[in-house]
């Protein structure tokens, strides 16, 4: 075990904000409105110095009985999110970063931890990263370091991928990005009535940081007449792919806020 932890693991990362916790709030763009978003977040916020735009893809896990796509379809508080992430481009060949994240939510408060290990690039390629990425033992141990210990055994459930602009708001500092093009694909059958690719209509507008108030120059935001969600982008596409095929409103974007999740 220690021989093969040795081998994926490099060292690892997590937020620093709050001692690791940050307010995040969400918003809701309609597809038809994506072009006017990113255009007012260029003219309002400068890009991000180091990762200004990129393609993100993360695969989630969970149990058998799906516990934290349920716990986040029914709205509750405390919930969490396991996932392995990779981001646009792949090297050719060789070795592939990845980071293995637990996210936790504590209404719109956040905290993220992250290890990034080494793959060879190929298991990201095709249709490989069905079977998980990393081995199990390596994740149920990146798991207990972050201090969670599933007592069921974590099935890789669903890929989705989208494009990202990044920004920052230079009034309060938060970190603000654009996030369109979403597209989730099952990694088994049994999470889906097929292994089909969707894509999911409308994109959302992340801000985070210390206040979950945002600064005047994001408040040109409510010129898109849209409004802060509480959308998952786990839980929404997952949702999507257990409907029946075709049924209405399959592919859009749902979860609007509620005053109880800052309470």
């Amino acid at each position: 075990m220690k021989g093969i932890l040795n081998f994926f693991r490099r060292p690892a990362e997590q937020t620093n904000e709050l001692d690791g916790w940050r307010m995040e709030r969400k918003f809701f763009i309609p597809q038809e409105k994506i072009e006017w978003a990113a255009g007012l977040l260029r003219h309002c916020c400068p890009p991000d110095r180091q990762y200004p735009k990129g393609v993100i893809h993360s695969l989630y896990f969970d149990t058998e009985d799906l516990e934290d796509y349920e716990d986040s379809q029914q709205g509750s508080r405390h919930r969490k999110k396991i996932r392995i992430r990779w981001y646009e481009p792949l090297p050719q060949e060789g070795e592939a970063a990845v980071f293995a994240e637990l996210k936790i939510k504590n209404g719109f408060a956040g905290q993220k931890k992250r290890q990034i290990f080494s793959v060879p690039a190929e298991t990201l390629r095709g249709e490989r990263w069905k079977k998980g990425i990393l081995p199990v033992p390596v994740l149920q141990n990146t798991l207990a370091q972050f201090g969670v210990f599933p007592t069921e055994r974590l099935l890789p459930v669903i890929r989705i991928s989208y494009h990202r602009l990044r920004f920052t708001d230079l009034m309060t500092g938060a970190r603000v990005s654009l996030d369109w093009r979403m597209e989730s694909t099952p990694a088994d059958s049994v999470w889906s009535g097929s292994e089909e690719t969707l894509q999911m209509e409308g994109a959302i507008v992340e801000v985070k940081g210390r206040s979950a108030e945002l600064s005047e120059t994001l408040r040109s935001l409510n010129l898109l007449e849209t409004d802060w969600t509480r959308c998952s982008k786990y839980a929404c596409c997952l949702a999507a792919h257990l409907e029946e095929p075709g049924s209405f409103g399959q592919t859009t974007l749902s979860g609007r806020a509620s005053r109880n999740d800052f309470e």
